[in-house]
């Protein structure tokens, strides 16, 4: 299976920004406290990465999810996690899933 791991807090970041700036056409947010189900994608090579993603939010949303004692918190966005591992010929990011107990 995918590692996974549960986090409680809050995170301040931002999105396809350089030195606290966004890039024209992108924003800035703050990601809500909580529980985050993390999980990260498997190392793909460039031409399979897009396919790990793909691969990896199914496995969340069909396998894990379904199986576990947590529910999707539709009151939060999932969001997804890309810093220096998303460079350079082999790929992975992290996934994150608000969740909350069933």
């Amino acid at each position: 299976g995918k590692h996974c791991s549960l986090f409680a807090r809050s995170f301040s970041a931002y999105f396809y920004g350089a030195n606290g700036h966004t890039m024209p056409g992108t924003y800035s947010c703050t990601v809500g406290g909580g529980l985050y189900a993390i999980f990260s994608t498997p190392w793909a090579e460039e031409d399979n990465y897009v396919q790990s993603i793909r691969d990896t939010w199914r496995e969340i949303l069909e396998c894990w999810l379904p199986e576990s004692q947590y529910e999707y918190d539709t009151r939060r966005q999932a969001y997804e996690y890309y810093d220096e591992q998303d460079h350079g010929p082999a790929q992975q990011m992290d996934i994150c899933v608000p969740i909350c107990k069933r």
